[in-house]
């Protein structure tokens, strides 16, 4: 039931912020070929992709407008900005969320994984590999004796996946 109730959540909210993404779509400001490439969307989390920092700024302030209009809110505290290409360590132009400026960082989390901030696009799982490691031991650890492999498997899935 819980289930049930969380995917009618997550369609619901996904219908609330689906003017958000329609709005960036009609923008025109990223696309490669017919597709627009600039933002991705899951749950309450969002990336939005540019080619420049112009680019991203506008994005963002389609965003905070389109926002605004749905009574949302962005915490730039909980934003981050990171750069991908050849100038990634170079300094740049402050973007700004909401009047806030936003911080440059080496890594942005997504999910369980981490956006790196390199010359070209990286991923980094390494945070996600130690929390599963972590908890495997533990559980084996504790388990492993006195419980068949099924339940040790059932006990891995419950807690050891990310």
């Amino acid at each position: 039931m819980k289930q049930n109730i969380a995917h009618v959540s997550y369609c619901i909210f996904a219908l609330y912020v689906n003017d958000v993404i329609m709005k960036l779509e009609h923008s025109k400001l990223c696309y490669v070929g017919d597709t627009y490439t600039g933002c991705i969307m899951y749950a309450d989390d969002i990336v939005l992709i540019a080619a420049s920092l112009t680019m991203l700024q506008k994005m963002i302030d389609i965003v905070i407008d389109e926002a605004r209009y749905i009574n949302m809110t962005f915490n730039a505290s909980k934003s981050a900005v990171i750069r991908i290409g050849k100038n990634y360590k170079h300094p740049s132009t402050p973007l700004q969320l909401t009047g806030e400026l936003l911080c440059y960082d080496v890594k942005a989390k997504y999910l369980e994984m981490s956006i790196v901030s390199a010359v070209e696009f990286r991923i980094s799982i390494h945070e996600t590999k130690k929390k599963f490691f972590r908890c495997f031991n533990s559980t084996y650890h504790k388990c492993h004796r006195a419980n068949p492999e099924t339940v040790i498997m059932q006990l891995l899935n419950a807690y050891a996946k990310p």
